[in-house]
């Protein structure tokens, strides 16, 4: 379990806890296509990025913490009256990585705390799926949910594993477990487990 930093356990102790979400999306390469944060300010973090204060992130899931595996999808949504990453959402978000993080106000500098020790990860992932929700009031919106995969992606792996005694040994050269899998139909005694 994550310890609370120096900075972070007195306003936890005193009860005077601020809090600011920070959100980026990035491509494969780590370039940044989208991020936000509900501070009012730019945040620069200590590792160097850069959360832009554009008033566009709405709401993020909270964390959960779950003993069973589940195939709820994390959701991040943005206002994004404007449709700016319309062509984004509908061609090239999928698939990208997503980080959601929550971070804490200095109470004597009203400013974010910018160290990694100060600030916790709530979600990290890929992207699963992007789509507008849009009201049609008289003062309508243009929300965009920004999906992210659940904890379950992994174990729906669909990708096989060739079996031989030479595909085993290539990818572990001491894992033995398919050494005698194409012996004739004789009678065989396998032992498995540790030696």
């Amino acid at each position: 379990m994550r310890q609370l930093s120096a900075n972070v356990a007195p306003l936890f102790a005193s009860g005077q806890v601020e809090t600011v979400l920070m959100v980026d999306i990035k491509d494969k390469d780590g370039v940044p296509i989208m991020t936000s944060t509900t501070y009012y300010n730019n945040i620069t973090l200590d590792n160097g990025d850069v959360y832009e204060s554009n008033e566009r992130l709405v709401s993020a899931d909270p964390p959960q913490l779950s003993t069973t595996v589940d195939r709820e999808q994390y959701k991040v949504t943005f206002a994004d009256p404007d449709f700016l990453d319309g062509a984004e959402a509908e061609n090239g978000m999928v698939g990208k990585r997503m980080t959601v993080l929550v971070g804490f106000i200095n109470p004597e500098t009203g400013t974010p705390f910018t160290a990694d020790e100060d600030i916790f990860i709530v979600y990290r992932g890929r992207v699963d799926g992007a789509a507008y929700k849009i009201a049609l009031q008289e003062l309508g919106e243009a929300l965009l949910q920004v999906t992210g995969v659940s904890p379950i992606l992994s174990l729906e792996a669909r990708r096989g594993i060739y079996l031989s005694k030479d595909a085993i040994r290539r990818r572990n050269p001491q894992d033995s477990c398919c050494d005698q899998l194409y012996e004739g139909s004789a009678a065989i005694v396998l032992k498995w487990g540790k030696r």
